[in-house]
């Protein structure tokens, strides 16, 4: 799947994954923008390990 202007929030969530630390990621804006798209997408792409 193609993200347009999506690459910033993919990198976040990469990011806070792959820190050693516990993170907490709040993902809010307006209805309709794909923000339960794009967390779908990067839980399949990791394996559904989060």
């Amino acid at each position: 799947m193609l993200f347009v202007n999506r690459e910033y929030e993919l990198r976040v969530l990469e990011e806070a994954l792959s820190s050693s630390k516990s993170e907490l990621v709040l993902t809010y804006g307006r209805r309709r923008i794909g923000k339960t798209v794009l967390l779908k997408y990067f839980r399949r792409k990791h394996g559904g390990y989060i």
